[in-house]
């Protein structure tokens, strides 16, 4: 391979890599939120008879 293919596939992984970790982390905020979500409403009943 010449050097500029190498640094080219260099390029194209870090770019890889960085929407992966971007996707992940909102991902994980989606997932985080849904749960906090799923958390509240469950205990919503009980937090209006004054339990």
């Amino acid at each position: 391979m010449t050097e500029q293919k190498k640094s080219n596939i260099k390029f194209y992984i870090s770019i890889v890599a960085v929407l992966f970790c971007m996707i992940a982390s909102v991902a994980y905020l989606v997932l985080k939120l849904s749960k906090a979500r799923a958390y509240d409403e469950k205990w919503q009943d009980y937090d209006e008879c004054g339990i």
